[in-house]
């Protein structure tokens, strides 16, 4: 299938980033190679339809958001893109996220940043790049960030048992896999 999309190169790949980077709205990729130059697939696939491309300005959490989840939603569909960084070991995507709306000419788009804070910023028309401001949207709600919500200390009698069970476990083993616990077959000497 490789070879019919033009994906066949014989090169020893080390890692890749997939972007927009002609600014047509579709994906493109970059593949880098050990010991040989790097291989970019431009994306000519011809499908008409509408995409928004998204960029956020953290201004209170992140300068780029990263940690963010941000929702598009046209009509009775909705797409969620989260942004990150660090995804490859040669290669970096964008943090720009790249939405299709099909045939719709915009987006209702919500942000969700990494302090639990959601913002909607819409409707975005089609056919355009958009950076989103932190605090420039209007404020939907404000949650405690998932982190934060799950981290309550255990009680300090669960917070022993935390301590205890690893050494039970190592305690254990030692008593199952001790020397003498273990047979001994002396070799008997050949006649």
């Amino acid at each position: 299938m490789g070879a019919a999309l033009g994906l066949d190169g014989i090169a020893d790949a080390r890692g890749f980033a997939a972007s927009d980077f002609d600014h047509d709205g579709d994906i493109d990729l970059v593949v880098n190679n050990y010991n040989a130059p790097a291989y970019y697939y431009v994306n000519h696939w011809k499908q008409k339809g509408q995409w928004l491309a998204v960029s956020l300005k953290g201004t209170k959490s992140n300068r780029d958001g990263i940690g963010a989840i941000i929702t598009a939603v046209t009509g009775n569909h909705s797409q969620h893109r989260l942004v990150g960084a660090g995804h490859a070991y040669t290669g970096q995507f964008s943090k720009e996220q790249i939405f299709g709306l099909g045939q719709a000419e915009s987006a209702e788009i919500k942000v969700r940043w990494p302090d639990g804070r959601v913002e909607h910023f819409g409707p975005l028309k089609a056919l355009q790049r958009t950076v989103l401001v932190e605090g420039k949207g209007q404020l939907i709600a404000s949650d405690p960030p998932l982190a934060e919500a799950t981290a309550k200390p255990p009680p300090s009698r669960h917070r022993l048992l935390i301590w205890l069970l690893p050494l039970g476990i190592l305690l254990s083993l030692a008593l199952v896999f001790s020397p003498r616990n273990i047979p001994y077959h002396e070799q008997s000497s050949p006649e």
